[in-house]
Parts: C-alpha cells; structure tokens; sequence
C-alpha cells in the first residue's frame, strides 16, 4: 500500500482509495482485488465500496504512465495488487538494505529511470537505490552518491555477464564466437549460477553469489560468497512478520574447469543449506 498526499485539495470528489492491478496477456491479476472490492462495506465500513475504484492496465504500458493516471486520482491511498514476475534481484537489494540498515522504511518505486530519479528529486524519497552501470551509460554519473561495496551487498549470480546463445549444431557458430569467451568469467559466473540451481533459486528468492580471485594458475584460488535471505520475511519491517538473519557462506577452492566451478558452487550451497538456508519450495537435499 501506498499513502499518498496531494498538493492542494481537488475540486471535485476523488475516491479514498484506488486498487490498481496489471494484468498479462494470459494471465489476470485482478481476481484477489475484485474480491476487496466486493467486501469493502463489510470488512472497511459502511461506504468505503463507494469511495473505492479498480483501474486495470495492462502489462507491456508505460509504468510512467500509469503512475501518472493514479495520481492524478488523488487519492488517500493506492492499492496495488502485482503479479510477481522477476524481482528476484528487487527482493535481495530490499533484504541487504534492511540488513545494513534496519532504521530504514523501504517504498516501493517503480518506472523507468528519468522518472526514478525526478520522484527523488521532487522529495518522494531520501534516496533510491539503482544500477551504477545504467547511470554510468546513459551519462549521469553526477547522480551517483554512493557506491555498495561488495563486501556491505552481494549481487545476485551473475550480474554483468554477457552471454550468446547459439543452437548447439551449429559448429561453425560455436568456432567463430570462441574467440569472444572470456575464460576467467565464464568459469565464476558457473560457479555463482552453481549456487542459484543447487539452491532453487527463483523470483521470489532473495539469494547471492560472487566471486572473487583467479580461476586459473596460482594457488590463491577463486573466493565464492553466498548470502540467503528467507523470502517468508522479505516483508519483514511492517511490524507483522519478524526478521530472520541472513544466512552466510563462503568456500575458496582452486578453479580450472567447468566441473571445478560446479564443484564449487555446490559446496557454497550446501554450506547454505546447513546453515538454514532451507524453505518449503527449497528442500534439503
């Protein structure tokens, strides 16, 4: 839920509350909202059915768009009921931010990134978190306050690798964009993607995985660090579901092969594991 506040009083009447919901093209998200919208006198009082509306869109919209057609409603309060789609990485940086900070009160914020950062400077938020590559990219490295150290926030298993993905009878294919594989990365982004499978990872699982150090030569070894947060509290912080630690591990083992990375990643998993890392669509195996 959203509170908001408008600028000035509107001139004509305006619904307390706006439940919004974004719909798939198979798939209707609305159903547990239309059921809200049906028991408001019931369950919020006398009248509150009347003072409330649904507005429906459709995914693949412009999120600046809907974000403008809801405040323009003006109202008291915005209800959004969301289809989860991909926010496995939305849920760990939440999850490491209420770790590092638990004084601070985590907004939902949406759109694209002109309007993430005019809502922080319109006064919307203290400060947002985002991508230091995207801002990097588009020019606006000004914009960047602060950068999280690695060792404060764990990205998630493979983030800023680039993949081709080539049908496997294609030899000629596979020979000519040999030359673009980068070893190195290729074996710790194995090992990190190691983590996620063994661990079940998916869009609603807050989970981790970096590495650090050579993959090949030496005797240092690649360093592998893993954090698990249980997605039964992600919510935690609203005063409702408590908090539970984040759950910790971390192997460091010599790397040379595909099957040395996996090994690796394995063994982080199941230092996760064995530390707690364990929920009902993630059993111990």
């Amino acid at each position: 839920m959203l509170q908001t506040q408008s600028a000035t009083p509107p001139e004509t009447p305006v619904p307390a509350v706006v439940l919004c919901t974004l719909n798939a093209k198979y798939i209707h998200a609305s159903l547990g909202l239309r059921c809200l919208l049906a028991n408001m006198d019931k369950h919020g009082g006398a009248g509150l059915r009347a003072q409330t509306q649904l507005r429906e869109f459709v995914s693949g919209q412009p999120a600046t768009r809907i974000v403008e057609e809801l405040l323009a409603l003006q109202p008291q309060v915005i209800g959004l009921g969301i289809y989860i789609w991909n926010v496995m990485e939305t849920t760990q940086v939440v999850r490491l931010l209420k770790a590092l900070r638990p004084d601070l009160k985590i907004e939902p914020l949406r759109g694209n990134l002109d309007t993430r950062l005019r809502k922080l400077d319109e006064g919307q938020y203290d400060a947002i978190v985002l991508a230091a590559a995207g801002l990097k990219r588009l020019d606006m490295p000004e914009r960047i306050r602060f950068s999280f150290a690695t060792t404060d926030m764990l990205p998630a298993a493979g983030q800023g690798a680039l993949g081709i993905e080539v049908c496997s009878d294609r030899a000629d294919l596979l020979e000519g964009l040999a030359t673009l594989a980068d070893m190195p990365t290729w074996l710790a982004v194995t090992a990190e993607r190691t983590v996620s499978r063994a661990m079940g990872g998916s869009c609603s699982m807050p989970l981790a995985a970096f590495t650090r150090g050579p993959t090949s030569g030496g005797d240092k070894g690649m360093l592998l660090q893993a954090a698990w947060g249980d997605p039964a509290s992600i919510e935690a912080g609203n005063g409702m579901t408590p908090m539970t630690p984040l759950v910790h591990a971390q192997k460091t083992s010599l790397v040379h092969t595909f099957a040395d990375a996996e090994a690796l990643g394995e063994a982080v998993a199941s230092e996760l594991r064995a530390g707690g890392a364990v929920w009902a669509a993630n059993p111990a195996v």
